[in-house]
């Protein structure tokens, strides 16, 4: 009898320890790339030929919330900004220690010749890390925006009333349409074409445009000051 109490003990501590390790393996990745474990179908979600995923909640400003914890959540670009922004580019991420409102000017893309606009705060609060990688590897930005191209990581108090503001599931699906279909018509206006993909999205929105256009149509539609408030 005292055998078997033995053995059940060490099997709920081995069982315990296993759940543990899975919690810390889960926390180390999201610390590592700003994301849980993903799932596949959830995370390769397509809507307008963006990847969309859908775990997250989306300014629309274009960057998204990922919440991970009663009163913390990392911030990052969705697809679209990152395909405007591209590839040439430096970063001003936040101040650690900072406090931004949600819609808040956070962080600063300056591209080469093409001149300097922000990426909105989809969240307020306090700003307890950035990503480090980005310091030495902006890039990071343009090619995981979901994963280690993360940006910034927010402590705050109102989590619940912030995410309320934002878009996702069917509503972040039309907000995207309805994004790309107005900007193909915006390029239409000023130049009198649009960029030609051959049936798949351009890697490198900017790239295509000139400096004037890029300002303008970078600050339209990822600039904070014109999605502020977020509102559905």
């Amino acid at each position: 009898m005292v055998v078997l109490l033995v053995i059940l003990t060490f099997a709920v501590l081995v069982g315990f320890e296993i759940i543990q390790e899975q919690r810390r393996a889960k926390a180390a990745y999201r610390e590592r790339t700003g994301n849980e474990e993903r799932s596949d179908s959830a995370w390769s979600r397509l809507v307008a030929g963006f990847k969309l995923p859908e775990p997250l909640h989306y300014h629309r400003g274009h960057t998204w919330l990922h919440w991970v914890s009663p009163q913390e959540c990392y911030v990052g670009a969705d697809d679209f900004a990152r395909r405007l922004v591209g590839t040439d580019m430096r970063l001003r991420l936040p101040r650690i220690g900072s406090y931004l409102h949600q819609g808040d000017d956070a962080v600063h893309v300056t591209r080469a010749d093409r001149g300097e606009i922000n990426l909105a705060s989809p969240v307020e609060g306090e700003v307890v890390s950035i990503n480090p990688r980005l310091q030495k590897d902006p890039g990071l930005l343009h090619r995981d925006p979901y994963g280690l191209g993360w940006l910034y990581k927010v402590r705050s108090r109102s989590l619940g009333r912030d995410v309320a503001n934002l878009l996702d599931g069917t509503l972040a699906e039309r907000w995207m349409e309805d994004t790309w279909d107005r900007f193909q018509r915006r390029l239409v206006v000023a130049s009198g074409s649009v960029i030609q993909t051959g049936g798949t999205l351009v890697d490198d929105l900017g790239d295509r445009l000139d400096p004037a256009l890029w300002q303008a149509l970078a600050t339209e539609f990822l600039d904070a000051a014109p999605n502020r408030p977020t509102g559905r």
